[in-house]
This record gives C-alpha cells, sequence and structure tokens, in this order.
C-alpha cells in the first residue's frame, strides 16, 4: 500500500481536436485508437490483431483507417487483407475488431469516438459530490469526486506509480524514487500487481463509497486522455489529500510519458470507476477480461445516466 509519495509537477498537455467522425476501434488492452485518413481498404475480412504485441494492422473494407493492436490476442478471427492508403500488412489470425459497421464473420461493432464523447457528456459537471474533501492536484487545483448512476469520477492530472512486482523489464521500478513493492491489492495469486505491465488506477486511502471495493480493489475504471479511452482497474491507494495518479502501464497505451521519474500530464485525465455487483474482473490482471467487461459497462452507464 503506497502512503507517502513525491508528486511531481507535469507539463500541461491540451486536448486535442476530436477526429472526424470515423468509427474507431477498441483494443483488447481496453484502449480506444482514433482513426487515421487514407484510401479505401481493398477485399479483406475485420480487423485483426496479431499475436505480437505492439503490432499494426490494416483495416481492411473501411475508409483508410489504421490501428495499432498494443495486447496479445486472445480469441481467434480470421485475418483481414491489408487496405490501400494503410499502413503494415493484413493481420494474422487473432482477436478480430470490426473498424466501425458489421461485416461477414460477426465481429463486434463500436463507435469509440461516440462512446468517448457520451462518457465525457456524463462527466462535465458534477452534480453529486461523492467525496467528504477535496482533493489536490499538482498545480495546486482542488477537485471533488463526483457520483453518477453506477460510477463516481473525476478530471485530474496523471502522475506515474511504478510500485509493484517488478518483472525486470527494466521498465519499473526505473527511477522511482518512492518505489514500494507492494500494492494495496493483489492479482488472483496473492501477487502485487504489476505496474510496467498492468493498467491501474490509484485512489486516495480516504475515500469511501458503496460498490467501491476497498478490501480487494479491482473495479473497472475508464480512463480518458486526448480521446483514448483505456480500461484499468482500480489497483493501488494513495495519500489522502492528492489525487491524479496511475500505473505506467496506463499510461504508457494512453501515450502519456509512462517515466517515474519525468513523466505524466499535468491536466486532462478523466476517471470513471464502475461502482457495484459485476464492476471487477475475476482477475485483476487479465486485461482482456478486463477490457471486455469495461465496455459492457460504458454501455451501461450510458443508459443508466441519460
Amino acid at each position: 500500500m503506497m502512503n507517502i509519495r513525491i508528486y511531481r509537477f507535469s507539463i500541461a498537455l491540451g486536448l486535442a481536436a476530436a477526429p472526424a467522425a470515423l468509427a474507431c476501434t477498441v483494443g483488447d488492452d481496453g484502449v480506444t485508437h482514433p482513426p487515421a485518413t487514407g484510401s479505401s481498404g481493398g477485399a479483406g475480412g475485420s480487423v485483426t490483431t496479431g499475436n505480437t504485441t505492439g503490432a499494426t494492422t490494416t483495416m481492411g473494407n473501411t475508409t483508410g483507417a489504421t490501428t495499432t493492436a498494443t495486447a496479445t490476442a486472445t480469441t481467434t478471427g480470421g485475418g483481414g487483407g491489408a487496405g490501400s492508403g494503410g499502413r503494415g500488412s493484413a493481420g494474422s489470425s487473432g482477436s478480430a475488431v470490426d473498424a466501425g459497421r458489421s461485416e461477414a464473420g460477426g465481429s463486434s461493432t463500436v463507435d469509440a469516438g461516440a462512446l468517448i464523447d457520451q462518457l465525457l457528456r456524463l462527466t462535465q459537471s458534477c452534480a453529486k459530490v461523492a467525496s467528504s474533501h477535496t482533493y489536490k492536484l499538482d498545480n495546486g487545483q482542488a477537485v471533488n469526486i463526483c457520483a453518477m448512476n453506477g460510477a463516481v469520477y473525476w478530471t485530474a492530472d496523471m502522475d506515474i506509480d511504478c510500485d509493484g512486482r517488478d518483472i525486470g523489464d527494466g521498465k519499473c521500478p526505473g527511477n522511482d524514487c518512492c518505489y514500494q513493492p507492494q500494492t494495496a491489492f493483489t492479482n488472483r495469486n496473492g501477487q502485487p500487481l504489476a505496474a510496467s505491465v498492468t493498467p491501474y488506477v490509484v485512489i486516495p486511502n480516504d475515500f469511501q463509497y458503496a460498490g467501491l471495493d476497498t478490501n480487494r480493489g479491482g473495479n473497472v475504471i475508464a480512463v480518458i486522455y486526448n480521446r483514448k479511452l483505456q480500461y484499468a482497474v482500480f489497483g493501488d491507494t494513495g495519500p489522502t489529500d492528492i489525487i491524479g495518479e496511475a500505473s505506467y502501464a496506463c499510461a504508457a497505451t494512453l501515450g502519456i510519458n509512462p517515466d517515474p521519474g519525468n513523466g505524466g500530464v499535468g491536466s486532462g485525465v478523466t476517471y470513471i470507476a464502475f461502482v457495484g455487483t459485476g464492476t471487477q474482473p475475476s482477475d485483476i490482471e487479465n486485461q482482456t477480461e478486463t477490457a471486455t467487461l469495461g465496455q459492457q459497462l460504458a454501455q451501461k452507464l450510458i443508459q443508466n445516466n441519460p
């Protein structure tokens, strides 16, 4: 459990303008990737993420959109042909994600840009304050944790947490001055979480709310930054006076500098923690399960907060 951490100031980055209304895709890691421009793809199946982390694939039968898969695929589907005007080659057999419309093969469809817009709309104001006091950001701004049906949320900065299991990849603990080998919550094997691999969010350890599991953690949290959406988990707790911290992996997949010494971002990060029954994956470090559950919870949240 993290008790004391030195927080660093980061350069505030402004939110990028919303892309054109093309459909985006959600990868198995829970990250939503915005569409790119290009010419129409040739004949091919649905978009396929390869079996290698970080593989770039090109979508067939869509308008020149490309997406980068950042997690190893776990389910099987047919590989699609490479579209002209895109980058990369045809995806190998892996987890199939449709880039905006249903095609033969039954792959799922999600308009990720619209989903992000709807989630951000729900968090524009704070109709109900859930925290008993405000929490400070690195810039001194004080913010509340707010509530809606099925979730609590806040907008803050992001500092980098490298606490937890060191898997020897050279990323964490890195140059983290305040590294601790434990996290408040553990995986199904009783191990601390691996910050360099598992996207997790830190919540102040004095915050209590019905449906937020402060004993076992694991509540799915939608993290939005610069029109990217990452499904993370409640993985660690922090000091009682500040807010805005997530794991190395969470930052990296959102395009935020994950270096624990000089990384992070000073503003513009929205955190939506789902609360209640059925908001935790069976294994806190199973990213595929977390992403699938997160997608379901996000849609349910929108329906329950018209």
